[in-house]
């Protein structure tokens, strides 16, 4: 396991590769599709999904905290939220390419990284080039 970037993008990848390659993809997108027609399905998806307190995701994020690579002010739950997002927004979109995998968690990244960890090394984009 490396850094946050690193580990967000292997795991990013894996899984859209699932979401592309079998019929998960297609029935969880038909899913999260359907649970928006009420209270009650958008209270069960984000039951199930977004607050559990295990996965991959989570603990990428964890680490990233003990690590000290995660700004201030921003909890795993939120981080981890924002990353849940941007994942569905590419299954809903059918967006599950691999070469949009680096840009999606770039992007997301620059408003998490302590300010010296930015996806590309340039600690001035980091959170949104505030000093």
């Amino acid at each position: 396991l490396g850094s946050l970037r690193e580990d967000l993008i292997a795991y990013t990848r894996s899984l859209w590769r699932y979401w592309r390659e079998t019929d998960a993809g297609v029935a969880f997108a038909a899913l999260i599709a359907e649970a928006q027609h009420s209270d009650e399905g958008k209270a069960v998806l984000a039951g199930s999904y977004m607050e559990r307190e295990d996965g991959p995701s989570l603990s990428a994020f964890e680490r990233a905290r003990a690590r000290g690579e995660l700004a201030d002010g921003l909890t795993v739950a939120q981080m981890r939220e924002a990353y849940v997002a941007t994942n569905w927004f590419h299954l809903l979109c059918g967006k599950l390419d691999d070469t949009a995998v680096s840009p999606a968690i770039d992007a997301l990244l620059l408003g998490m990284l302590a300010r010296n960890d930015a996806p590309d090394g340039n600690p001035s984009r980091s959170n949104g080039g505030r000093q």
